[in-house]
């Protein structure tokens, strides 16, 4: 069978030669020419995967992102087509065992945002007739390789500069959300951070070796002779309480009581102390709070998000941080848009639905408490009341004719459109908000949300 993509390939090929630019690059290596035009990474990866795994609030934060960027929609006027789109969406593979075109691309923008860049790949099937596979690959190992002035993905393989190109380049997908000074790989959420982190985990090692020292204290028993006394039998007298103690502890750990009775020599006497008792635990309270102030507006998400409640006097946003993190989510879509277009337009070419119409609509993101959203609706509701009786007593004055308040009252968002489709007298929409299909009824179930009484 011959491969309907042969000639497209073959004109990728031809096109990705291009003429030799005039800057050059600053991030260009002078050793590159000599190794097959490797270029290398600029940052270290592998400390951002030790950063996620050592600070909890980096790993929630990547988490917390992946999440808002949330769901999506594919749509198509075709019932056909909108079959395999719901397939593709729900039941594609990715990697070994997930499937779902949202569980790839939320691993594509965890890669994303927590290394700079991501990496995935469409399996076609052998026959070229479906998506085999959606997969994710590590970031640590891709690089950028130059041919004929243009920069390709390769991953390495056998060592740092043993950098393979990928033969097929279309089915791999990049995605980066922060790019900067031409550089192709992108910079990270957690660039910028190493330096506090390392102060936050030095702090945090501070508090561990406190607890150990002063708040899980030990006790140092000592037993003093008398003079003259034999240091055999003092000796003997200190293991004893040793013992003694350690097993009313052992005692206590499984709930019961239990005291200490010792012996000693004549003229010998007893100490107990705790060992460093005298010491007490630093509070380091402030520099923590520091160094998290530090990471959490590195994230630009509200402390809240992370549990830290006690950061703020309320849980409520204000509509200025909300339409802030909203934008940001809005900015990272719009990034992500391009790739999943590519790769269901790419599933629609092998299934035989070249040039289907179909859109991506992102679901809203709203981050308000529902009290908020509910109090907000009730002010729309009541806006709309007002706005729809003022129409209904102009018409009812003569201040406007017929046509006008039909016109006014079928474009304005009042009613139900099932409700009043094919009603285009004023007779019979007087007679729907008379029924309380209007105003009344949206007031209605914005204050019950509320719990206001009507």
């Amino acid at each position: 069978m011959r491969n309907p993509f042969s000639r497209w390939f073959a004109g990728r090929e031809e096109s990705a030669k291009s003429s030799r630019t005039q800057t050059r690059d600053a991030w260009e290596n002078p050793f590159a020419l000599a190794l097959q035009g490797y270029q290398p990474l600029k940052f270290n990866l592998d400390l951002y995967d030790l950063m996620r795994e050592a600070v909890p609030l980096l790993d929630v934060a990547v988490i917390k992102l992946v999440r808002l960027i949330g769901d999506f929609e594919l749509t198509a006027q075709d019932p056909r087509v909108q079959q395999l789109l719901n397939a593709f969406k729900s039941g594609v593979r990715v990697n070994h065992f997930s499937s779902g075109l949202n569980t790839w691309v939320d691993q594509l923008c965890d890669s994303a945002l927590a290394k700079g860049m991501g990496f995935g790949e469409l399996v076609p099937s052998e026959m070229l007739d479906d998506v085999e596979q959606l997969k994710i690959a590590r970031a640590n190992d891709f690089r950028f390789v130059e041919r004929n002035g243009c920069l390709l993905l390769g991953q390495a393989r056998e060592g740092v500069f043993n950098v393979l190109p990928f033969a097929n380049q279309d089915f791999i997908y990049y995605l980066s959300f922060d790019q900067r000074d031409g550089h192709p790989q992108g910079y990270s959420l957690f660039y910028s951070l190493p330096f506090v982190v390392k102060i936050f985990l030095r702090i945090q090692q501070a508090i561990e070796n406190q607890v150990w020292r002063v708040g899980d204290p030990t006790f140092l028993v000592t037993v003093q002779g008398g003079r003259g006394g034999d240091f055999g039998r003092v000796k003997k007298a200190a293991e004893d309480l040793q013992n003694d103690i350690t097993e009313v502890f052992r005692a206590r750990r499984r709930g019961s009581v239990r005291d200490v009775a010792a012996a000693v020599p004549e003229g010998a006497s007893i100490d107990v102390k705790i060992l460093g008792g005298q010491d007490t635990i630093l509070n380091l309270q402030v520099p923590v709070h520091t160094a998290q102030e530090e990471i959490i507006t590195k994230t630009g998400l509200p402390p809240f998000m992370f549990g830290l409640y006690k950061w703020t006097t309320t849980e409520r946003m204000s509509n200025n941080q909300n339409d802030m993190i909203v934008a940001n989510i809005n900015s990272y879509r719009t990034k992500i848009d391009p790739i999943i277009r590519r790769v269901v337009d790419t599933f629609l070419i092998l299934r035989g639905e070249a040039g289907a119409n179909w859109k991506l609509e992102w679901k809203e993101v709203n981050l308000l408490d529902k009290t908020e959203q509910a109090r907000a609706r009730l002010l729309n509701a009541t806006a709309l009341d007002k706005e729809l009786n003022a129409y209904q007593r102009m018409f009812e004055m003569g201040m406007i004719d017929e046509e006008e308040f039909v016109h006014l009252v079928r474009n304005g968002g009042f009613l139900p459109k099932k409700r009043i489709k094919g009603i285009n007298r004023a007779a019979g929409l007087l007679q729907v908000i008379a029924d309380g299909d209007g105003r009344n009824g949206a007031v209605r179930g914005a204050r019950r949300l509320l719990g206001v009484e009507n």
